[in-house]
């Protein structure tokens, strides 16, 4: 099952979703305006370093800890912290949200900076087990009309809509 919603931001409006395999648990900031979560390597994961690439609208974290949903800070290339410790929504535009039953702390970053980023976690923080990465994806090109056609021979039946359409799909 899967459920999306809209979020107006300052910076755009971001549909985000959550999903729920039988028998597993929710994951959150998936499916809708986001890409499948790719796992981080274990490189990345010990460094804390990850890359994210140039136009990216967002990009969402979700990071697991081995007991509890992990605490830690996120420093962008330029050096500015996003911090990730209580959820909601922090002043930069970053989305918080945690899911005890799975030990993760998911953010969403608003066009994220491109470059090296780095996870600190907190020293209070259970360690981290793994980190996974989900690129928003770009919106698509659709356009579409609906046409009214007249039923022939009869003065009492209503109009019949035919509605067309054109999606051209963003890569990937």
């Amino acid at each position: 099952m899967a459920a999306c919603g809209f979020v107006d931001t300052w910076w755009d409006e971001v549909t985000i979703g959550v999903g729920y395999k039988w028998g597993g648990d929710p994951d959150f900031l998936t499916g809708c305006d986001f890409g499948p979560y790719s796992e981080q390597s274990r490189e990345q994961v010990l460094s804390g370093r990850t890359t994210i690439g140039e136009g990216l609208p967002v990009v969402a974290f979700a990071v697991t800890g081995e007991s509890a949903p992990p605490a830690f800070t996120l420093v962008e290339p330029n050096g500015e912290r996003v911090d990730a410790a209580e959820e909601g929504s922090t002043p930069g535009g970053a989305l918080v949200v945690t899911n005890p039953a799975t030990n993760t702390t998911y953010v969403a970053l608003p066009r994220p900076a491109p470059g090296d980023w780095t996870i600190e976690v907190h020293k209070e923080s259970s360690p981290v087990s793994s980190v996974r990465r989900s690129d928003g994806m770009p919106k698509p090109d659709v356009s579409g009309s609906v046409e009214l056609q007249a039923v022939p021979l009869c003065l009492s039946c209503p109009d019949k809509a035919a509605l067309s359409w054109n999606v051209t799909p963003p890569a990937g």
